[in-house]
């Protein structure tokens, strides 16, 4: 079973991609992830510059046949282009790296969930978008540990202690 998230929604494949069903019709999907832990539990989010119909971050429980949206502690207001990343090891934490829909291409914040996806705490740790945060916002977090991800736009930081705080990597010094 494969999913994408595209700019007219949600599809998924349950033959390897031969075929394809549109299971949300929500424009401008973003990022969509599984949870390896209940793989009929997904992440979608939604958004890219205001011009998008009701973006935000979308759960469903079911494989896709229905879709609901999560609000406790998510901004209500200018939800852009949203990156999401989830461990396998500890699949009940979810982050979240949201940039500003309002057209500035900045940062709003990175928000971590520990309850997958029932409510959200917004990190104080910032990292620099360039003004690019409508196409360039990635996240990914360590495979064997919650606690170490990575994130940014045109630079990438990193986090040892789950997004509590960012470190600029370097290229050149890290071998990056």
């Amino acid at each position: 079973t494969l999913y994408a998230a595209t700019s007219e929604g949600v599809y998924k494949s349950t033959d390897n991609g031969a075929h394809w069903i549109q299971v949300s019709s929500r424009l401008m999907a973003m990022d969509i992830v599984m949870d390896p832990a209940d793989t009929n539990a997904l992440y979608a989010a939604h958004g890219n510059l205001n011009s998008t119909p009701d973006p935000g971050l979308y759960k469903t429980t079911n494989g896709g046949t229905s879709w609901f949206k999560l609000t406790a502690g998510l901004p209500s207001t200018n939800f852009g282009r949203t990156s999401i990343a989830i461990c396998p090891l500890a699949p009940s934490i979810v982050y979240a790296g949201i940039a500003d829909g309002s057209g500035g291409g900045q940062l709003i914040g990175l928000y971590k969930s520990f309850d997958q996806g029932a409510t959200w705490t917004r990190s104080p740790a910032r990292y620099d978008l360039s003004g690019q945060g409508w196409f360039n916002n990635v996240i990914a977090v360590n495979p064997r540990t919650p606690d170490t991800l990575y994130c940014g736009g045109l630079d990438i930081y990193r986090s040892t202690n789950g997004g509590d705080s960012l470190k600029k990597r370097s290229a050149s010094r890290d071998g990056y």
